[in-house]
């Protein structure tokens, strides 16, 4: 028989499903090459990607077993079932990602939900293999043909996809707002796909739908160098971010904070502390960006021309730091600073940085000009010649004046040594 006269249940076409299993197939391989921090999260997203490989095999097996057999209804009951399983068992982690990243603090709260998802994926494969047993649901009858009673899944799937989008907007003040838009819009896409092919009658997209919730969570938590709590980008980040403005030639102005407590490794936040660095990050500035330089060092850098007004609105978030800091009263470094073409030439942001904190008082406001910028290059020109003359070794070198100093010994009434400077 050519395979294109086989006759699917549901019209159901395997180009969806083969799609999906490439496109897992291709996260496992970038799994497997880069690195990316061990975490619970991380645990979960492996989980989804493999189930997700699991529901697309067994998908296109159901089908092709109850089209090419009449005699195989266990096997064609058996892989369906697992296809719905692996389906609802990636909507469970999709909720444990959501818990895991939000940070509930209600205590229990966070087991309840998760036990409730767990419960509801059970009683929903239990459905679908009693629906096969007793014909109220899917089943094959005795000569092969497939007849579709009552199909549960998308009220399934409506019920966690609601629990999870709760979940998002009640705690949605714990996660960075572009972070929270982009996991809304890529459920909602999938979602309309599911929709659309309900509109045709169809059912073949329905695993690949889940490749939009997925990639976002690849790329949002896991490949993307988003801090989810606080909506920081790693040092890598900021080095573009300098590097693409200074092509385009586009000013900025960045907002330099450092709090020496925290500058060490898993040194966290407090919850509501991290409310106030988002509120800041996002609500001030259009289009701005906040860069986490070391854990306790962050930068958020705004575009002048998508700005005009950054010097109030700089004014703004100043007073709104005064105004905060009583409740927290961590010692601080702030300096303001704006573009220079000759640091944003060398990308040489950091050390600019590092250098005027390194001249400032703690729990002051620095707002950079010409000055620090002359300070800066003669302070790296006199560590670039330190340098050099370390490394050739060369006492003779015309660059070094050594003084030395006699040491008199009153025991022996004579000069016994000297020290070098």
């Amino acid at each position: 028989m050519d395979i294109g006269d086989i006759v699917f249940f549901e019209d159901f076409s395997p180009v969806g499903d083969i799609v999906t299993i490439c496109f897992c197939l291709a996260v496992f391989i970038l799994l497997l090459i880069s690195y990316l921090k061990r975490s619970r999260s991380l645990v979960y997203f492996c989980g989804c990607v493999g189930l997700l490989l699991i529901a697309a095999f067994s998908d296109i097996t159901f089908h092709y077993l109850q089209a090419l057999t009449d005699d195989s209804a266990f096997l064609v009951v058996t892989f369906r079932t697992i296809y719905h399983a692996a389906l609802y068992g990636i909507l469970v982690l999709y909720v444990m990602y959501a818990i895991e990243i939000i940070h509930i603090n209600y205590l229990g709260f966070e087991k309840i939900i998760k036990v409730a998802a767990i419960i509801l994926m059970v009683l929903l494969v239990a459905f679908d293999i009693l629906g096969a047993y007793f014909k109220f649901s899917f089943y094959v009858d005795e000569g092969g043909f497939a007849y579709m009673g009552l199909n549960i899944f998308p009220i399934g799937y409506l019920i966690y996809v609601i629990t999870l989008m709760l979940l998002l907007y009640i705690f949605r003040k714990n996660i960075y707002r572009q972070i929270l838009f982009g996991v809304f819009g890529t459920v909602m896409m999938s979602f309309i796909l599911l929709i659309v092919q309900q509109f045709y009658d169809q059912a073949s997209y329905t695993v690949a739908s889940f490749i939009f919730p997925t990639l976002s969570l690849m790329y949002l938590i896991h490949s993307s160098p988003f801090d989810v709590s606080l909506g920081a980008v790693n040092i890598d980040g900021f080095e573009s971010y300098v590097k693409y403005h200074y092509k385009k030639n586009k000013d900025f102005v960045l907002l330099s904070m450092y709090l020496h407590e925290f500058d060490m490794a898993d040194k966290k936040y407090p919850d509501d502390m991290q409310e106030v660095i988002r509120d800041f990050a996002s609500h001030y500035f259009k289009g701005a960006v906040l860069f986490m330089l070391s854990n306790g060092h962050m930068v958020l850098c705004v575009d002048k021309k998508k700005n005009p007004d950054y010097e109030n609105k700089t004014n703004a978030i100043l007073n709104q730091f005064n105004e905060e800091y009583p409740k927290y009263r961590f010692d601080y470094k702030i300096a303001i600073i704006n573009s220079v073409d000759e640091i944003s030439e060398n990308n040489n942001y950091i050390d600019f940085i590092k250098f005027i904190n390194n001249n400032m008082k703690q729990n002051t406001v620095t707002f950079s000009d010409d000055s620090f910028v002359e300070k800066f290059r003669k302070h790296k020109y006199i560590l670039e010649e330190v340098l050099d003359i370390a490394k050739k070794g060369d006492l003779d070198d015309e660059r070094v004046l050594v003084y030395c100093q006699p040491v008199y010994n009153i025991k022996t009434g004579k000069h016994s040594e000297v020290h070098g400077r």
